[in-house]
This record gives structure tokens, sequence and C-alpha cells, in this order.
């Protein structure tokens, strides 16, 4: 029988007692609350401490030289706790970007299990400059990223010598990429990009983020099976199609919609591209682009979407648009994204899930429970189901 962990470390008549790998889940889902929540937690017990130091160290968030100095003393003073990390999420204000840098570069050889690099906060909430880029991730003596697999975040903006530090990483599997040029730093304010066909300079590559501009230069799938996509058309989603569709089975799409074309609902199905992707199973769309005064009723066509497609992703501009061009209440806007939800679920043999963006931090999820003909049932989304990057898990 396995060992448990209760709420004290003497256990009285009402204690909680559930299995470790129970809990872990639990610290799991505490994780979304933040690190503070989490080493509260692990101050309750001792016997919390193992499994929630586990979970704070496994994604660490680092936002300035401060903590990234706290960080290191952390992991130097225990050195089991190095082992934990998984991922880092890195970022700094610019006053401390020299001093912040050094400091992560310096205990960066320590984490022998580092996975995932997210640089969220590493620039100008555009792109990674290239030379904040370069370095961190410069690697002379191949010690900082002998493990690194994914880099996450916001994307990179690439330059020759940058692309050859990333090529060098064996293990990469995912990358999120917002431009290429290849005119030295001086000149840079005046440049004509030129293409890079990342499939192929890249062939370990499975997960790629990045403009539809960045396609330009593609000429092979490569090895993506997942892929995020945006300011994508109509006409330039056909494009996709024609290059990934065979074989993509994750698919994150920003949908650049035009006002003139724009006087519906806009629903996901109303592109017939994605029957063309016989092997997609997740797919996320997210619409920008403003919608014209006027509402006109549009057929949902649950027929359009892929035949192995299980998870369904929408966040619709137009819940925020059409409240400035009519009078009508957010839950007769909430009732049509459920009436879609619902009929898709119905009409689609292989979807289980549909989650609708609602507001910020808010997401719904949609299932029938009892199959095609069962009860419709919706609840706040799973946050991992609605996790940024749910999209690049190309496991399937």
């Amino acid at each position: 029988m396995s060992e448990t962990i209760s709420l004290r470390d003497r256990t009285p008549k009402n204690a909680v007692c559930l299995p470790p790998e129970l809990w872990l889940k639990v610290f799991g889902y505490a994780a979304f609350a933040g690190q503070c929540t989490l080493a509260r937690v692990a101050r309750l017990s001792s016997g919390f401490k193992g499994p929630a130091e586990a979970e704070l160290y496994r994604i660490p968030e680092i936002l300035s030289t401060q903590a990234a100095q706290k960080f290191a003393s952390a992991i130097r003073a225990s050195p089991h706790r190095a082992g934990l990390v998984r991922g880092l999420r890195l970022g700094y204000p610019e006053s401390q970007k020299t001093a912040y840098i050094f400091v992560v570069n310096d205990f960066l050889p320590e984490l022998r299990r580092l996975h995932i690099l997210d640089l969220s906060g590493f620039g100008d909430d555009v792109c990674v400059p290239e030379p904040a880029a370069f370095d961190l991730l410069v690697d002379p003596n191949g010690s900082k990223f002998s493990s690194l697999r994914r880099i996450r975040g916001l994307p990179l903006f690439l330059r020759p010598r940058l692309v050859t530090i990333l090529t060098a990483l064996p293990d990469l599997v995912e990358l999120p990429v917002h431009a290429y040029v290849s005119l030295p730093d001086h000149i840079a304010d005046d440049y004509e990009p030129l293409v890079l066909d990342i499939p192929k300079k890249f062939p370990s590559l499975r997960a790629l983020s990045c403009p539809y501009s960045m396609l330009d230069g593609v000429t092979t799938p490569g090895n993506i099976t997942s892929l995020c996509l945006s300011q994508v058309s109509r006409k330039e989603m056909g494009e996709v199609v024609n290059l990934f569709g065979p074989q993509l089975v994750r698919l994150r799409v920003q949908r650049q919609l035009k006002p003139e074309r724009y006087a519906g609902m806009a629903y996901p199905t109303n592109w017939n591209h994605w029957l063309r992707f016989p092997r997609l199973r997740f797919l996320d769309v997210r619409d920008s682009g403003k919608r014209r005064c006027d509402s006109k009723t549009e057929t949902i066509k649950a027929e359009n979407l892929p035949p192995l497609l299980e998870t369904l992703v929408w966040d619709p501009t137009w819940i925020a648009d059409c409240a400035l061009h009519d009078s009508r209440s957010e839950e007769w806007r909430r009732d049509r994204i459920r009436t879609f939800a619902e009929t898709v679920l119905r009409g689609s043999a292989g979807l289980r899930t549909v989650v609708y963006h609602w507001r910020r931090d808010v997401s719904y999820q949609c299932a029938l429970v009892g199959g095609r003909e069962g009860r419709f049932c919706e609840f706040l989304a799973d946050p991992t189901v609605q996790d940024e990057y749910a999209w690049a898990d190309y496991r399937c």
C-alpha cells in the first residue's frame, strides 16, 4: 500500500489522507495560482514540503536580478533543488538586462534537467531582441543547454549567428520565431527580410510558432506536427493546408477577419480548410478583426471539422465587438456560443470538448455527458485544457 501524506504531521481523527500521487496533482493545480501560493502550501506541513517544493521548483519564475540571485543561492544551498527544475520563466526590467543575464548564465550549467526555456518577459512584448537572445543562448562549452527541448514565450528575432546557436541544440523540438534577417545590426533599420526554411534548418523540430509570413521560405513540412500561426487570412490558410495538412496533429490559428466580410458570427466551422487535416486532434482558433454592425444568421457546419478532432478551442472577437454595435445582452451573446458548442459536439463523431474564451482569464468548457445524445454541460475550463501551450504537445 502506498505511503500517504496527511494535512498534519500527526494524523488527527478527521485528517485528509491521500496517496502522494494525488497530492502531486493537487499541488500541480495550485501552481496555476502562483509561486507564492505554493510556497505557503509547503509551509503547512512537513509532509507537504517535498511535493510542494517539487512543484515550486519545476518551472520557477525569475523576473529580476534579485530573484535570480535568490534562486541561485537556493539551489546551491540544497543542490537537489537544481534536479527538480524542468523549466524556467525568465524576464527582466530593461535597466537590469546586463546584470540579470550574467547571473542567469552563471547558474544555468547547474540545471542538468532543464527542458523548457520560457522567455515571456525577455523583450518588448513583441519579440525577444536578438542581442539579448544571443547573450543568453550562446553556449561555447555546451554546458548550459544539454537537455533543452522547448523554447517558449516571446518569439525570437533571428539572425544567422542565433540560428547557428539554435541548430546546435540537438534535442530542440519547439521554437517560437518572429522574423529573420541576415543583415548586420548597424544597417538593420532598412532591411529586406530574407527567407528561412525553418523545418529544413531544424530537422528535429516538432512544434513551431510563427507569423504566416515566416512560411514564405518553407519548402517542406519537415517533422512538424504542432503549429501555431498568427495573422492568417482565409486564402493563406489554404496554403498552410497544402504544406502541412497531411501531418498536423495540433494547430492554433489567429484568424485575420476582414470587416467587409465579417458580418455574422464567423464560426470556426465556416472555414472548410479543416477537413484537409486528416490527423488533427486539437484545434485552437483565435479571432482578430472588427465585426460589422449588422448581424446575420449563419449555419453551424459541424461537418467541416476534421474527422479525428477531439478538442476545439475558440476565442471569438465578436463577444466584445458586438457589444459596441447592438443592445443585446451578454447572455444573448453567450447563448450563441453555447448553441455553437452543443451543435458541433452532437454533430461531430470524435469531438469531446469545446472550450471558449469569454473574458480575460475566464474560459468555459463544454461537453456531452452520456454520448452524442447525452446531456449538454458547461463548466469553468480545466487550466490544462486552456493552457497557452496546449497546441504544442506534439506527442500524438
